[in-house]
């Protein structure tokens, strides 16, 4: 493995991780930065939605949260396989949330991605989530809203 492909290899999961923490955040730009202009992204059964174009997705997922008092999302063990100036990913993803009326879940999944190498860097072309395990528990304990900042104050 050479040094470009280490490169591209971090790159990759910095976009990653960056939309785990872009949604766990609520950086709605930071996650509108992640995508083509043209991307998709696809989310099967049991929530079954998709959007298309980078702006379209970050509403749609802005949406979706509006009703959740916190979101925790967490990639593990992404695999990359690069092809010159595209690649795909495959991470599986654990995310529980709690929402505003008490209800909530715990899912696990994969998304299935498709990237591509821009001027400005790699880019989703296509995020595919597919969902191992849902449950519709709300988590317990007590939310905290400092966990949600961007940064903490000092």
């Amino acid at each position: 493995m050479d040094m470009n492909e280490l490169e591209d290899r971090y790159a990759i999961r910095e976009l990653v991780e960056g939309w785990s923490d872009g949604a766990n955040h609520r950086d709605w730009a930071a996650l509108e930065a992640l995508f083509t202009d043209d991307a998709v992204w696809d989310v099967g059964a049991p929530l079954s939605f998709q959007a298309q174009g980078a702006r379209p997705i970050v509403a749609l997922l802005r949406e979706k949260m509006e009703v959740a008092e916190f979101v925790v999302q967490t990639p593990h063990a992404p695999r990359i396989w690069l092809d010159g100036n595209s690649a795909r990913a495959r991470t599986t993803i654990h995310e529980i949330c709690r929402f505003r009326d008490g209800a909530g879940l715990e899912m696990r999944g994969t998304y299935y991605d498709e990237l591509v190498r821009l001027a400005s860097g790699w880019r989703f072309r296509r995020r595919v989530f597919r969902v191992t395990c849902f449950n519709a528990v709300a988590p317990a304990g007590q939310a905290f809203s400092e966990g949600q900042q961007l940064w903490p104050e000092r």
